[in-house]
C-alpha cells in the first residue's frame, strides 16, 4: 500500500504533494449539511444529463456535452464515498 502511494508521487516535489493533499482536504465533505448539498448537486447533474439524452440527436455531440457532467458526477460521488467511509470523529479531528 505504501508503495502505491509512493509511486503516485514520483516526479512531484514534496511541496506539490502537500498542496494536493491540502487541496483534497479543503474539498472534502465535512458535515451532513455539505453532504446534502453535494447529493443535491449530483441530482442536478443527473437531470442535466437526462435532458441532454432527450434533446441531443448526434451521439458524438451528446458524448462531448455529457462528458463534463459525468466526470463531475464521478468526482462528487467519490467525495460522498470518502465522507461515508470515515467515522464522524475522524472528520471532526481533521477540521
Amino acid at each position: 500500500m505504501a508503495e502505491s502511494k509512493q509511486l503516485s508521487n514520483i516526479g512531484k516535489s514534496n511541496e506539490t504533494v502537500r498542496n494536493e493533499e491540502l487541496s483534497r482536504w479543503l474539498k472534502m465533505i465535512r458535515n451532513d449539511q455539505e453532504l446534502e448539498a453535494t447529493l443535491e448537486r449530483i441530482r442536478y447533474f443527473h437531470q442535466q444529463v437526462e435532458k441532454l439524452r432527450q434533446v441531443e440527436t448526434n451521439p458524438e455531440n451528446y458524448r462531448l456535452s455529457a462528458g463534463g457532467h459525468l466526470a463531475e458526477i464521478d468526482r462528487m460521488n467519490l467525495e460522498v464515498r470518502e465522507y461515508f467511509s470515515l467515522h464522524p470523529g475522524e472528520i471532526n479531528q481533521a477540521a
